[in-house]
């Protein structure tokens, strides 16, 4: 009987964190395709996928540091399939450093503050393509830009072209930089 339990725990925890990705619909997307930032999305089954840093080319002083985060769920179902299920949010947090400071350890720089996040959403079905929304959806995602922390519902993209130019390299891996991401590797 106590295995029977443990079991059914089991699966009903594998259940539970297999579905979650789908309530990003419900949660951080209006009926006209407007996307919002979860404010706490680190406190909400968000797992850290990879990071990495852009360095001023000429002085190769540290400029930001990137941090990248998935729905676990719909990670656990990328490694196992290879496709983003429906609803995956893919969240990318870019942090601006301080000037370097001296301390005992060397020369630091550290991160200033949450300054821009960048959101993709997995859309399968082209749902918002007769929206007012419509120019921030298409090639299976919609691309946001969120630069205000006091304001984490505006979307400050207006075009999904915006966000595609820098994953354009990617387009034949669904627009992601899966190669730069440890956890993404399968």
């Amino acid at each position: 009987m106590k295995k029977l339990m443990i079991l059914g725990l089991l699966l009903a925890s594998t259940y539970a964190s297999a579905v979650d990705h789908q309530q990003t619909y419900q949660t951080f997307v209006d009926t006209q395709g407007n996307i919002s930032l979860p404010s706490d999305y680190l406190m909400q089954d968000f797992v850290h996928v990879g990071s990495n840093t852009v360095a001023d080319p000429q002085t190769q002083t540290l400029l930001n540091i990137n941090a990248t985060y998935v729905q676990k769920s719909a990670l656990q179902e990328y490694r196992q399939t290879g496709q983003w299920p429906d609803g995956t949010m893919i969240v990318k947090s870019i942090k601006f450093v301080s000037d370097k400071k001296s301390l005992l350890s060397g020369d630091v720089q550290h991160q200033t503050d949450r300054d821009i996040e960048f959101v993709m959403i997995k859309d399968r079905v082209g749902r918002f393509q007769n929206t007012a929304n419509k120019a921030v959806w298409g090639e299976g995602w919609g691309w946001a830009q969120f630069t205000d922390p006091k304001d984490l519902s505006r979307n400050t993209n207006d075009d999904r072209n915006y966000c595609q130019g820098c994953h354009m390299p990617r387009k034949n891996t669904d627009w992601l930089y899966t190669d730069i991401y440890p956890l993404m590797q399968r």
